[in-house]
């Protein structure tokens, strides 16, 4: 048979970026490999590549993919795949034995054996799917990468913050730099860096819809608590291992100290507020977005003294110890804590409460708490 690619058939119809519904563009290549045998094995290759002259408007500013601009101004997407082929021996062999240390790496944290292999199967999925969600620009007036993630499988917003929050920990530990460049974008609009007027006390939910970055205030899917106490334990957490914070300090700070202020006066009841499980529906005095308030108040005493702020940090330090221990009594539920503060005989997953533990946070809540709830759960488990 012959070798060759069939066309991708043109379809001037379509409305790109496609959805994730919509019917998909094919293409066909094939190979005349002869015989393949053990002894006579036989592979090619083919390179695959998504050409876009500009990958994200952010507010108007039309912001290219990272590799035309380390390319420079005439790299165009035939030089990307000329590259990649002629680099293909390199690029493959470093490519698969990152895939193998990283095997290994999850395989042993999940303790070995048959177990380990199963959880780093799995995580290598979930790293294909993180990273796969993601886009990487280059930012002409300020010189410098910014990234913007996709919320996939849900309505397609851009740089959704409840769902950069639950990637964090995967870029913390395999590339701290990409979290904040994600992050400042979001900082960007909140500090109203943009020609549009940014006017809540209260981080926002997310920045558009993919790939355009563009949203009035009064459009935001506002969730206060849940998305302020994101974006501060994300921030705490990149201090590049030494509490710098000259990143995002004192550029920011107006912003970073109206986010604490709200907290302190919204706390330790949410109210009737959502958060990022609201396909649940709404869930009022929420124990479990109140203790990521909690938490993140601690992490904001963590980070106003890393600044130099001690006053401001014995603020948050004082006021997230006086709202765990009202915590701790109003979502009691005698073996567990509730969903609800207002419903007994509930639970749910108080994954917010694992961030002390990350951030290495001075408090608030005791460690008899985390055990408590732990021990519940394990009642539940089906075996």
């Amino acid at each position: 048979g012959k070798s060759g690619c069939e066309p991708v058939p043109s379809d001037v119809s379509r409305q790109y970026p496609a959805g994730r519904l919509d019917g998909l563009a094919c293409q066909l290549c094939s190979w005349n490999s002869g015989v393949v045998s053990t002894s006579a094995p036989a592979s090619n290759t083919i390179v695959v590549a998504y050409d876009d002259q500009y990958s994200i408007k952010y507010f108007g500013q039309l912001l290219r993919p990272l590799w035309r601009q380390e390319g420079g101004s005439e790299w165009r997407v035939l030089d990307l795949l000329a590259d990649a082929l002629q680099n293909y021996d390199t690029l493959a062999t470093n490519a698969n034995a990152y895939d193998e240390a990283l095997y290994q790496q999850l395989s042993s944290a999940a303790g070995g054996g048959k177990s380990g292999q199963q959880c780093a199967e799995l995580a290598t999925l979930e790293y294909r799917q993180t990273m796969a969600c993601i886009q990487i620009v280059w930012n002409d007036e300020l010189e410098t990468p910014w990234v913007f993630m996709k919320e996939i499988s849900s309505d397609g917003d851009l740089s959704t913050v409840d769902v950069i929050f639950p990637a964090a920990p995967f870029f913390l530990a395999l590339n701290p730099d990409l979290l904040k460049m994600m992050l400042i974008p979001i900082m960007h609009y909140a500090n109203n860096d943009t020609f549009v007027t940014y006017n809540r006390t209260y981080a926002p939910h997310h920045l558009g819809f993919y790939p355009v970055g563009y949203i009035l205030t009064q459009d935001q899917e506002n969730m206060p608590i849940e998305e302020t106490g994101n974006m501060i334990l994300m921030i705490t957490a990149l201090d590049d291992g030494v509490g710098n914070y000259s990143w995002i300090w004192p550029k920011y700070e107006v912003l970073i100290r109206r986010w604490s202020s709200y907290l302190i006066r919204h706390l330790p009841d949410p109210g009737d507020q959502l958060c990022t499980d609201d396909f649940e529906g709404p869930s009022p005095h929420n124990v479990n977005l109140a203790a990521k308030g909690i938490v993140a108040l601690q992490a904001f005493a963590k980070f106003y003294k890393a600044v130099g702020d001690p006053a401001a940090a014995q603020e948050c330090s004082s006021a997230a110890a006086k709202y765990a221990t009202q915590w701790l009594a109003m979502a009691n539920d005698s073996t567990h804590f509730r969903l609800q503060y207002n419903l007994p005989n509930t639970t749910s997953l108080k994954y917010n409460i694992l961030w002390p533990y990350l951030l290495q946070l001075d408090g608030p809540f005791p460690s008899s708490a985390m055990v408590m709830e732990l021990n519940y759960y394990s009642t539940l488990m089906k075996t």
